[in-house]
């Protein structure tokens, strides 16, 4: 009675045939195998933690493929963690303090089959070859944290009130 949890995964993939623009086939592949977990212990009456982790994983290969060549499709890597853990503790029974942290972080790669050849695109056919058009690197991260205590006031000046403070970062 003072420990649950729940966990989960799940894997999807797509495959599809795409017909480039000289009518060859091209293949776009996309796999996202995911993973979530939740915990939530309460120690006594009080006070209840909480922490939940998720991993979502999409990637595809073959980006591109109805406007360029084979040799010119892409490849997309997106991976992210979320998170969020909290506390709540109630110090009396009309005051209570919440306090949570959450984030989420991961790379953006999208890619072409050689870095070191530049793609190629023909402005009169409209159709790219030789590599991938794009590159971008990025790493993403957002992290916030927040802290409240909540107070109800019974019969404060003239009635009840509900008090509330808090921070956020």
């Amino acid at each position: 009675d003072k420990l649950w949890f729940f966990t989960g995964l799940q894997y999807l993939y797509t495959r599809e045939t795409l017909f480039g623009p000289t009518g060859e086939k091209a293949p776009l592949i996309e796999k996202n195998p995911r993973f979530i977990a939740k915990l939530t212990y309460q120690p006594n009456q009080d006070n209840t933690l909480q922490g939940l982790i998720t991993r979502d994983n999409p990637n595809s290969t073959g980006e591109d493929g109805e406007a360029a060549l084979p040799e010119a499709t892409g490849f997309d890597e997106r991976p992210l963690w979320f998170w969020n853990f909290g506390w709540i503790s109630f110090l009396k029974a009309e005051t209570f303090l919440d306090v949570r942290t959450r984030g989420v972080a991961g790379p953006r790669n999208i890619t072409g089959r050689d870095p070191d050849l530049p793609g190629h695109s023909d402005d009169v056919t409209g159709i790219n070859s030789q590599n991938y058009c794009c590159y971008l690197i990025s790493h993403r991260m957002r992290n916030y944290v927040n802290a409240s205590l909540s107070h109800y006031a019974n019969n404060f000046l003239i009635g009840n009130h509900d008090f509330k403070f808090g921070v956020q970062y």
